[in-house]
């Protein structure tokens, strides 16, 4: 159990088929994105076993990428996202992408992340980056776990 302050919180990842309860999770904060059971979902849930935060790293071809990172605004301020991605990052050693808004650039940095130059990108990875940035979305890429 972690503790901030006042706030307790445990950190855990779910079995492939809890999909559904971060699916809810999500749905209530009007967060974009769905699990998908082949995920690897991790959470992190208060005293009342309540999810706050969620985190995925779902797979495209061979290549691993976080999504759905997203923490109750409650919640928010108090290093639930730090910790969900802590613990996300020691358990494994596999290289993974992920798309932070600009403005999380520092966060992801300060956690490990790596700023990834477009052309350095996996096809498969820069596919879906251009997809999200189509979208309007303003994101770049970042990487954990690369040398």
């Amino acid at each position: 159990m972690k503790k901030h302050h006042s706030l307790s919180y445990k950190i855990e990842c779910l079995s492939p088929l809890s999909a559904t309860l971060v699916n809810k999770f999500y749905k209530k904060h009007g967060a974009r994105g769905t699990a998908k059971r082949n995920d690897n979902i991790w959470v992190a849930r208060n005293n009342d076993h309540e999810v706050i935060a969620a985190a995925r790293i779902t797979r495209i071809f061979e290549y691993s990428l976080l999504v759905g990172v997203y923490v109750d605004d409650k919640y928010r301020g108090n290093g639930v996202a730090n910790s969900l991605l802590t613990e996300l990052m020691v358990s494994t050693s596999q290289v993974f992408y992920t798309f932070p808004y600009t403005s999380l650039v520092t966060f992801y940095s300060a956690l490990g992340f790596k700023l990834i130059e477009v052309a350095q990108l996996p096809q498969p990875i820069l596919n879906k980056l251009e997809v999200y940035q189509n979208q309007g979305r303003n994101i770049v890429a970042m990487a954990a776990h690369i040398e």
